[in-house]
């Protein structure tokens, strides 16, 4: 079995299908269908289904990026909470994606001699 040996990011169907139909005799259905299962990420999930309740089942969605891409959007989910309160005393609640991305990058410009504190609180 050829493996697909990409290493960019994960392409969905539609990639493989328009190349297919853009030359049918040179790029034929069945290599399409090969070449999109071989993925390294989708490789992955048909090798082990379990794997889908994780990535869900777009994994190409999920995984669609390069590796820097990804790896900042891990990061950038990793540690924040719903609230930041900054070493000047400021309380901040940012939303969404921007709150992410403003929590990593004020921790990544702290002094290295700063303390972080991570407070879990349920009333």
């Amino acid at each position: 079995m050829r493996r697909w040996t990409s290493r960019g990011p994960a392409r969905g169907t539609d990639d493989f299908w328009a190349r297919y139909v853009a030359d049918p005799e040179g790029y034929p259905q069945t290599q399409a269908l090969e070449d999109f299962r071989t993925q390294p990420v989708i490789a992955a999930l048909l090798d082990h289904p379990a794997l889908e309740d994780l990535v869900g089942g777009n994994p190409v969605a999920r995984f669609g990026h390069d590796l820097d891409t990804l790896v900042r959007e891990v990061a950038d989910d990793a540690l924040p909470g719903h609230a930041l309160l900054t070493l000047d005393g400021c309380w901040l609640t940012i939303a969404g994606t921007e709150r992410r991305r403003y929590f990593n990058e004020y921790l990544d410009a702290l002094p290295a001699d700063a303390y972080v504190v991570r407070v879990m609180y349920h009333g």
